[in-house]
This record gives C-alpha cells, sequence and structure tokens, in this order.
C-alpha cells in the first residue's frame, strides 16, 4: 500500500511534487472582555414592586423559552434603557454605565427573566355592520404585568395600548396606531425615576407603528404580515381573520375612542433554576440580582442559588454583587459572615446624589445603586487594576463610616465607600470580598479576599481555556500525539503567559511565571504552571530619621 500523507488540507497518495503557500504569521490570543454583567430579573426590588424589567420574555415564556429568553448584549445606556422600560433598572443604567461620571462602566449586558410569563394582548373586533369585519389580534413580544396598557384620566402611563384615527388621504377610511408609556414609575419619596413627573410623561407616549390606511380587516392582517417594525414589538395571533368580506364601517370604530390597551400579561418570578441553567455558558464576568429585603441577602433563597451555580456550575470563574444594609453596618456584617465567598461582593450603604427635585437638594439612593456604581466602575477596569481608591459619583453618604467602623467593614468582608478630604471625593477604601479567610492577600486554597486578585485569576483561566480551544483543539485533521505534543503544549502556554506579562502595554495580568510542565495521561494532557499576579499596593509607610 502506497504512503501517504496530508498535504494542504487534502490526502495524497499519488507520487508527484506538491507546494502551498501560507502565512507566516499566527492571529494572536483572544483577550476576552471582563465587563459584562448578567442581571436576573426581579420584581421584589429592596420592597417595592412591579419594578421587573419590561423587554422580553421570561425564561418560560408564552412566544420565547430558554436560551431564546436571554436578551442582549447591550452595549450603551440607550438600548439598555430602550430595553428594561422604566423603574428600579431604568434608574440603574446611569450608575452602571456611568458609575463617576468620566470613566466606563460596564461593556456589555445580558438580560434573563427568571419567569414563567404572557403576553399582553390587544384585539379589535369588527362587525361591517352586519356579518363581515372579523378579528384582528396580536400579542407583545414583551411579555409580563410591564406590557399591560395603564391609563391615568385617559392618558397611557406605560404598557401598549393602540388607537385607531381617520385617515388623511381618505377619510373613509382609518389609521391603526400602536402606543407605548413612558412614565418611568415613581421611587419610594414618589418622585419619578426621571424626575419627569407623570403628568407630563402621560402626554408623550412613544408611536411604535402605524398602519396604511384601511377599510378592511384584510388590510391590516397582512400588514401586520408583512411590516418589520410591527413584527419586531408584536406577534399576530392565529386567530385574527376576516368574516365575510372583511368590510370595517364607522360604527366599528366610534366606540373605541382614546386608548385601548393591552391586557393579560403574567409573570410569576418561579423558574431561577431555569434561568441558570440556560446561562451557564454564557461569556459574562458578573451577575446582579436584586432581594425584597437587603439585610437578610445572605438567606435569600434564589442568592443561594446563584452562590452554588457561579461557584459550581457556571462555565468559567463568575463574580456575584449584592448591595446590603443602607445605614446598619452590624446588618451587613452579619451577611456577609454567611456569604462568606471570594466570589461574592457586598456593598454597603445607601448614597445621596443631587437633585432639584426635593427641597433637600438631595435624592436618596438604597445601596442596590451604590453597588451598580462600584459594579460599574470595576467592570470598566482591567482585572489587573484594583477598584481601591477610584473614585464614584457619589454626592453624599447615608451613613459615613468612623475609622473605627471601615476596619471592621474590611475584616468582615465588607466593600464601603469613603470620603477623602486630600482628593476631596468619595472613593472605595479597598476592593474586598466577602471572604472571612483574610489574614493574607492569597491563601494556601487559592482563595482571596482581593477583588482585583481573583478578577486575574479568572481572567487568565478563561482566556487560556479559550485560546487553547481555538489555537489548539480545533485542528480539522484532528489532534494527537504528532500534531500536538507535551513540548508544543509547553511553549505555547509559555508564549501566551509571555503576553501577559507586566510590559508598557495595559495587558499585564502577571509579573512572572516558571515552571511550565506538561504531561500525558491516556488522551489527555495536564499542563501545570506558575505565576505571581500583577496585585495592587494600597499601602505605603515612609519613616524618616530625623539627624
Amino acid at each position: 500500500m502506497p504512503t501517504s500523507f496530508y498535504f494542504g488540507g487534502r490526502k495524497i497518495i499519488r507520487p508527484g511534487v506538491y507546494s502551498r503557500i501560507t502565512s507566516g504569521r499566527q492571529n494572536p490570543p483572544l483577550t476576552l472582555d471582563y465587563g459584562t454583567l448578567l442581571i436576573l430579573d426581579n420584581t421584589a426590588n429592596d420592597g417595592l414592586t412591579n419594578n421587573g424589567i419590561r423587554g422580553g420574555a421570561g425564561i418560560a415564556g408564552e412566544h420565547s423559552q430558554n436560551v431564546d429568553s436571554i436578551y442582549g448584549p447591550f452595549t450603551n445606556i440607550q438600548d439598555f434603557r430602550e430595553f428594561v422600560g422604566y423603574g428600579w433598572w431604568w434608574k440603574a443604567a446611569d450608575f452602571l454605565f456611568n458609575p463617576n461620571g468620566s470613566n466606563p462602566g460596564v461593556s456589555q449586558i445580558y438580560i434573563v427573566k427568571p419567569a414563567t410569563t404572557t403576553s399582553a394582548t390587544m384585539t379589535f373586533t369588527a362587525t361591517g355592520g352586519g356579518s363581515a369585519g372579523g378579528t384582528f389580534k396580536f400579542d407583545t413580544r414583551d411579555e409580563g404585568v410591564a406590557a399591560n396598557g395603564t391609563l391615568t384620566s385617559t392618558k397611557l402611563t406605560s404598557g401598549y395600548a393602540y388607537t385607531i384615527e381617520t385617515g388623511v388621504v381618505d377619510n373613509a377610511k382609518w389609521i391603526f396606531k400602536v402606543w407605548r408609556g413612558n412614565y418611568k414609575g415613581a421611587y419610594v419619596d414618589s418622585i419619578a425615576y426621571d424626575e419627569v413627573a407623570q403628568s407630563i410623561s402621560d402626554n408623550s407616549p412613544t408611536l411604535l407603528v402605524q398602519s396604511p390606511e384601511f377599510n378592511n380587516i384584510q388590510n391590516l392582517i397582512d400588514w401586520a404580515n408583512t411590516d418589520p417594525v410591527f413584527g419586531s414589538y408584536f406577534i399576530l395571533d392565529p386567530t385574527s381573520a376576516k368574516t365575510g368580506a372583511g368590510t370595517v364601517t364607522q360604527a366599528d370604530i366610534t366606540p373605541l375612542s382614546g386608548y385601548q390597551v393591552a391586557a393579560s400579561g403574567t409573570a410569576t418570578y418561579d423558574k431561577m433554576d431555569a434561568a441558570l441553567e440556560a446561562v451557564r455558558e454564557l461569556p459574562y464576568n458578573w451577575v446582579m440580582y436584586t432581594v425584597s429585603d437587603p439585610t437578610t441577602v445572605h438567606s435569600d433563597t434564589n442568592i443561594l442559588k446563584i452562590k452554588t451555580h457561579i461557584l459550581t456550575q457556571a462555565k468559567y470563574d463568575k463574580f456575584l454583587m449584592v448591595g446590603g444594609s443602607d445605614d446598619t453596618l452590624t446588618e451587613s456584617l452579619t451577611s456577609t459572615a454567611s456569604l462568606n465567598s471570594d466570589r461574592i461582593t457586598l456593598v454597603h450603604g445607601g448614597i445621596y446624589k443631587v437633585s432639584q427635585a426635593t427641597s433637600s437638594g438631595f435624592r436618596n439612593w438604597f445601596s442596590f445603586f451604590h453597588a451598580c456604581m462600584v459594579l460599574g466602575r470595576i467592570c470598566g477596569l482591567p482585572p489587573q487594576v484594583p477598584i481601591t481608591d477610584k473614585a464614584l459619583d457619589i454626592d453624599k453618604l447615608q451613613a459615613s463610616l468612623t475609622p473605627t467602623e471601615q476596619e471592621r467593614a474590611l475584616l468582615g468582608g465588607i466593600l464601603t465607600t469613603v470620603w477623602d478630604p486630600t482628593r476631596r471625593e468619595f472613593i472605595v477604601l479597598q476592593g474586598v470580598n466577602t471572604l472571612q479567610n483574610n489574614s493574607y492577600q492569597l491563601n494556601p486554597d487559592g482563595t482571596s479576599f482581593s477583588i482585583q486578585l481573583r478578577r486575574i485569576a479568572a481572567q487568565l483561566n478563561a482566556e487560556l481555556i479559550v485560546n487553547a480551544r481555538l489555537q489548539l483543539m480545533s485542528d480539522p485533521l484532528g489532534v494527537n500525539r504528532n500534531t500536538l505534543s507535551e513540548k508544543d503544549l509547553v511553549e505555547w502556554v509559555k508564549s501566551y503567559l509571555g503576553r501577559k506579562l507586566a510590559t508598557d502595554t495595559q495587558d499585564n495580568l502577571i509579573v512572572s511565571f516558571q515552571n511550565v510542565t506538561a504531561i500525558r495521561d491516556q488522551d489527555a494532557y495536564f499542563v501545570t504552571y506558575q505565576f505571581e499576579a500583577n496585585s495592587e499596593i494600597n499601602k505605603l509607610f515612609l519613616t524618616g530619621f530625623m539627624l
């Protein structure tokens, strides 16, 4: 049997001379994003109700389920706010994307509703003066209570609604318009999140889509089946159909004065397990989930499920950010003692922001919003850049900590913000997580109280996995001991780690590495290496000797 060789993507058997030209360059390893947030939506936000995200369907939705109900990534504040619509998360966008007014915040956000949801529905029925007309029925792609239309004194406050107006070109026909309310909802101080009064918001709903002029139900059905804008917001119900000739008359329109609101949208937040299963391989770095009582965040059932998920189930290393007590240090200390993980960070204390909507000149925002600001700042920083001493756009603290309380907070694994009189701005005291074994920066088991060290380890681990998969394990001709030897593997790891050394570039996760080894056990290679992280320096001691 003649010898055969693989060359240029072909198996060569016949004698002859063969040649190919290939690139002498190797694509550099991918540098993965380090500022991606996953939001697991919740309607019970710090005791407030109906503050869930308007956009999209639940993980067990009527028209969308499982991975199809993961929305994003949203890479800018405008698209994010368009999706969430109103309320709690609409305001949180300020802190996530603009944590200190100048530096970048989160790079992108995914959103999942761990809920069973149904769409809100709108229906127009006509009889054509007798046995004609028919039904035009459609569902909102946004599922849940937030999609239901709400009227205040005949004005559309929130959710969806339609109107039917007389035609412009032919006043014997009509125009079907679908609207969405713009009121952002009221915070606990009864002031709107965007500080635009409801009476003003109600007068300016957004027109999403309008039909051509029609006088027949079939005209509306044809429009809904072909218009891409309609299809981006709504789903035509299959029961929509004309009756007889499909004629629409003035008698069908006259009773429909004003907004005809969408109804029947529901949401039951009972699918956390399914949501966590769906996001197991999602490329996010941090996750946020709000609780009804931040003083007992450590015992919240869903928080504990998320903790288990990020520690044992999620692909790559993930981190959880939560808000603690607004003003009582001992309550936050209780939570951190129980959470006790270097993958979870708890931010203590409510904050104030300047506002013209109050007589005091300030609005008080829960610790959740403080946590959003901290997280936004962290996500805007490369992993090797510590959050310690970084400025936040805070105007006042709800409960400033004394020096002794600051020490208690650090020892208890609480991240908090303090006023720096030298810089005259509010800064993060130190980037610590809730790990209670925090006497040393790095423990023998690899855990660390330092957010920065844990981010470096997570980034290095994820990039090695992804790049090894792309560059070493994706050979179309197969991977074997000949195409990937122990020596090849060691050299590849050394080359990758060399790119991460502290140099003039920003990609300086580590300061040194050594002892890269690879051994084979049956059909697997095991690689080990040692590295020294580019860890933070946050204390400086100067000693002078007077002569």
